[in-house]
């Protein structure tokens, strides 16, 4: 069996969050007004700060691309990907993901986003997986709506379940990275986890655990 490497993106891989990355990346095209990025921002200001969970974001940000045709925005998501996002991923964080890949261990992307966009961030970085939030489409359009559930917290447990099944990867054996306290249920799973930049909750839980912790 193979041993895995699980990492979160926002915060972990990349500064900052997908959603308001990818929203700036609109307003550049003139797709979006500065409203919307305003009120990402409050939103993820709440979240940081424990006031909002990520999910109720995530469904707050779904909601923006409602009406939008599924093949424009992949190809939107790809050009914010060469244009901002891989400028903004964390060069530790991409050695160590390529450090993975040259010891043949099989790493796979696990986040909150949509997962047509982290479908595009594991291309990008050579993953060979990717896991985030699905959304319903109505004759290839975004509907807003999320199918099944935000990728969050024990969400990604499953994602990671469903990963180490398909990759045949010994968890035991594993590694996980992320930056947020949601990010344990996920970290638990492997037999290394990884704290990146943790925020307080994370970090005293790390301390606790005596879990490795990175700064970047």
């Amino acid at each position: 069996m193979r041993v895995g490497a699980f990492f979160d993106i926002d915060g972990t891989v990349v500064r900052g969050d997908t959603q308001k990355i990818f929203a700036l990346h609109m307003i550049q095209r003139g797709r979006v007004s500065r409203a919307v990025l305003l009120n990402l921002t409050w939103w993820y200001i709440l979240y940081r700060l424990h006031k909002v969970d990520k999910e109720f974001i995530r469904e707050k940000a779904m909601h923006v691309s409602k009406g939008e045709d599924h093949h424009e925005v992949v190809a939107e998501f790809e050009d914010c990907y060469h244009n901002i996002f891989k400028h903004r991923i964390f060069p530790n964080i991409k050695r160590r993901i390529e450090l993975h890949q040259e010891r043949g261990h099989s790493v796979v992307l696990v986040s909150a986003a949509y997962e047509p966009f982290v479908e595009v961030v594991s291309r990008g970085l050579k993953c060979e997986g990717a896991y985030g939030t699905r959304m319903i489409l109505d004759n290839d359009k975004f509907t807003g709506e999320v199918d099944g559930e935000v990728n969050i917290g024990e969400a990604k447990v499953k994602a990671v379940r469903h990963a180490a099944k398909k990759l045949n990867i010994d968890l035991s054996r594993s590694y996980a990275y992320g930056d947020h306290y949601l990010d344990r249920f996920m970290m638990k799973e492997v037999a290394h986890p990884i704290c990146v930049n943790p925020e307080g909750k994370l970090r005293g839980l790390a301390k606790e655990k005596d879990w490795k912790i990175v700064w970047v």
